[in-house]
């Protein structure tokens, strides 16, 4: 019987790689004309009695497979029974997945802060900005990571954005507020998060009393 929330495609992982300890890259089977880009996202659930209908979406990292995607997973304890399974799932197990869609849209300049698994969406976004059209000068990102070994596509956003790219290593136990407080002075801005929902909620209230309004914070769909 199934259990799941039952997508278009029923797929296997076709390979596993982990990044860091709690980051893990797994190489998706590419359904036949299925179309994928670098940042979107794709809705997942497993056909397991456990996940009743939970469904989790994550981030592409890598569309270069002709017969394969790769996804980015990381393992959050208490926060996502799917992220945790995918962390110790086998190759060739099978998963569902949905058609793949933008979950970030340009909305203008400001400063974006994102949580690390999370910065192909982000990227994906800048990349389709006109450098004819649009001032780049007027966007800053500030990426969190846990530890080096988090960092994604750390090149391709140098390249973009220059000295307006920032990293900061948090490592396990940090505090949003203090973290923000020390890099974040224009109250002018406009501010666009991207993470998980825990993340996006922790950063708002920082940003609230650091002195923002809530109408100049932004979040994914």
């Amino acid at each position: 019987m199934q259990m799941g929330f039952i997508f278009p495609y029923k797929v296997k992982v076709v390979k596993k790689r982990f990044i860091s300890d709690r980051i893990v890259k797994l190489s998706i089977e590419r359904p036949y004309n299925y179309d994928c880009k670098l940042g979107q996202v794709i809705d997942l659930s497993i056909d397991a009695p456990q996940f009743g209908l939970e469904v989790d979406t994550f981030t592409i990292i890598d569309v270069s497979g002709n017969t394969f995607f790769d996804i980015i997973v990381k393992s959050c304890p208490n926060d996502s029974k799917i992220s945790d399974y995918l962390s110790i799932i086998n190759t060739n197990e099978s998963i569902f997945i949905s058609d793949a869609w933008d979950s970030q849209e340009y909305k203008g300049p400001g400063l974006f802060i994102v949580e690390n698994i999370f910065i192909a969406r982000i990227l994906n976004i800048l990349k389709k900005i006109s450098p004819d059209s649009i001032n780049i000068s007027n966007h800053k990102l500030l990426l969190f990571n846990e530890t080096k070994a988090d960092v994604f596509f750390d090149s391709e956003m140098k390249k973009i954005l220059g000295a307006n790219y920032k990293n900061i290593y948090h490592g396990s136990q940090f505090d949003y507020y203090s973290l923000l407080k020390k890099r974040v002075y224009n109250l002018d801005q406009d501010i666009f998060i991207c993470g998980t929902y825990k993340f996006e909620k922790n950063i708002m209230v920082a940003l609230l009393n650091i002195g923002f309004n809530k109408e100049q914070i932004h979040t994914g769909k």
